[in-house]
């Protein structure tokens, strides 16, 4: 990519450099008078306003900033107080925020600031040009335009200058769009959403509010959740706790780390030791106490791998009956081969647990993970929509989803944590996807 117009054009001179810092600088303004809008050969050229850009001249460097502040030295300003009608001229000094270079010697964008302005170096106003040429550039494609970019704005004071912004940049790593309400951030969204769908790529989109319910086009819509009335062109998924991590529903279920956590964890390693032995299963518990260790050591022991998987599959219905089954003494007075008699303690420290646990698996809003029996899982829908070329978007919408409990947290972590584990086979390798 190369520069259209001479970055140092005379008829763009607004200042010089007055002062020099590490991050900004401040410029002198000759005169008053150059603050005035007016057009150079078709581009607006606004000089000497807060909020537009500037170009600093340093040997073969470009040094682009944004105007942040103006304001008139303390000996003029009564000049101004005066009168409005001046006589005299003022000499406005202008704050300039330093953000890239450009090597003028080959036009290719240095990222920082390689150089610093020297006192008296001459300050431009930028053309639009120049400012798209900034943000368009991409390391990985220095002569050429990158081979899939994404027109995202113009600016705001030449309408004509598109700015198109290179996929790569963008998606390469983790982007935010950050902003306060009102600001923009759901329609960036949706212009990422409906740039990228012209090159037919797949995105997934977890939509909290419900706002984007509206997008048409190759879009597949699912919903997690109790909602009132079904929403329309909307499947309802689940995501069944037997898929979650055991960090998951610590964080759910929120055990103190004394007592309850302990039996907690004691619980699900049980339950999940009956799941592959259920020879040993009473009903669907184990009872300890007062009962030999020994086979339940010995199928500990061999089924190990399984049971320390960070996995949650476990029949967690039986949790609570399998908690209070954990509060005994860890051995027998009289026969360290035996777990010992009922703990009062620990079963008593353990109340507010169990009543924790009964209430979160037997909530309505949180069926689509403790009763998913019946419905179809989100992972076998993520799985087909991978797997097919018709829809370039899947929408999950939350809408529906509990606010308690951080439910909607560690779902959302739970669809990240799918992704990143295709990403870690390389399912991604050939055709990207953006999350």
């Amino acid at each position: 990519m190369k520069l259209e117009y001479n970055p140092f054009d005379v008829q763009r001179l607004i200042g010089s450099v007055a002062e020099v810092h590490p991050t900004f600088i401040k410029v002198n303004f000759p005169s008053s008078e150059l603050a005035k809008q007016k057009s150079i050969y078709g581009f607006e050229l606004n000089e000497g306003y807060v909020g537009e850009f500037a170009v600093i001249e340093e040997n073969n460097f470009a040094i682009f900033g944004k105007i942040t502040s103006v304001q008139l030295p303390d000996s003029e300003k009564p000049i101004v107080e005066k009168s409005f009608n001046l006589s005299k001229q003022v000499h406005p000094i202008g704050m300039i925020q330093l953000l890239s270079c450009i090597d003028t010697s080959n036009d290719e964008v240095v990222k920082g600031i390689s150089i610093y302005p020297k006192i008296g170096a001459k300050v431009y106003a930028a053309h639009p040009t120049h400012l798209k040429h900034l943000v368009e550039w991409s390391s990985a494609s220095k002569n050429a335009i990158a081979p899939i970019s994404l027109e995202m704005a113009s600016l705001s004071n030449s309408k004509i200058t598109n700015i198109k912004i290179p996929a790569e940049d963008l998606f390469g790593r983790h982007c935010a769009i950050l902003g306060s309400t009102g600001s923009g951030k759901s329609w960036t969204i949706a212009k990422l959403i409906e740039e990228s769908s012209k090159f037919n790529s797949r995105l997934i989109l977890v939509d909290a509010t419900g706002e984007f319910h509206t997008l048409k086009n190759k879009v597949q819509k699912v919903y997690l959740g109790r909602a009132l009335a079904p929403p329309t062109g909307f499947t309802e998924v689940v995501i069944p706790h037997t898929s979650l991590y055991e960090s998951d529903l610590f964080a759910m279920l929120r055990p103190s780390g004394l007592v309850q956590g302990p039996k907690l964890r004691a619980a699900i390693k049980t339950l999940k030791l009956l799941k592959l032995v259920p020879v040993l299963a009473n009903n669907g518990i184990f009872r300890k106490a007062g009962v030999n260790k020994t086979q339940y050591e010995a199928s500990m022991k061999t089924n190990i791998r399984s049971i320390e998987s960070p996995i949650a599959d476990f029949d967690i219905k039986k949790l609570v009956s399998q908690i209070d089954e954990e509060c005994v003494y860890l051995n027998d007075f009289n026969n360290t081969n035996l777990w010992g008699k009922e703990d009062p303690n620990a079963k008593s420290n353990c109340v507010s647990l169990l009543t924790r646990i009964d209430d979160i698996i037997n909530s309505p809003d949180l069926d689509c993970i403790f009763n998913p029996v019946g419905k179809i899982s989100l992972y076998d829908i993520l799985n087909s929509f991978l797997a097919q070329n018709i829809n370039t978007i899947l929408l999950i919408s939350l809408k529906h989803l509990s606010f308690a409990h951080y439910t909607r947290e560690l779902i959302a972590n739970a669809i990240g944590r799918f992704i990143l584990g295709k990403a870690r086979t390389n399912s991604f390798s050939n055709k990207p996807l953006v999350l």
